[in-house]
């Protein structure tokens, strides 16, 4: 399993964290896991499961966050840098 852990502030209340995830190839589809507060403030995590980590792809996600007012926002920025993070697998 892989444990994914956010911090997301602003907005009008938030609504939802998600984070899009697939190994890094172009044959699979993304998924999705929601990203649940912890006990810290403006934290969030989510569990990928360990099946969904195919050890012939290193790892690839991105997260999405949308708030009370419908407005959402995907980190990384696009406009910024790479669109996602990429965790390399060990082999």
């Amino acid at each position: 399993m892989l444990r994914l852990v956010a911090t997301v502030t602003g907005g009008s209340g938030l609504k939802w964290v998600h984070a899009r995830y697939r190994g890094l190839t172009q044959h699979k589809d993304f998924k999705t896991v929601t990203l649940w507060p912890t006990q810290n403030p403006n934290e969030f995590e989510g569990i990928i499961p360990s099946e969904d980590l195919d050890p012939k792809f290193d790892f690839m996600y991105f997260f999405e966050v949308m708030d009370q007012s419908g407005q959402g926002k995907i980190f990384p920025d696009l406009n910024r840098e790479t669109p996602y993070w990429v965790v390399p697998v060990r082999r």
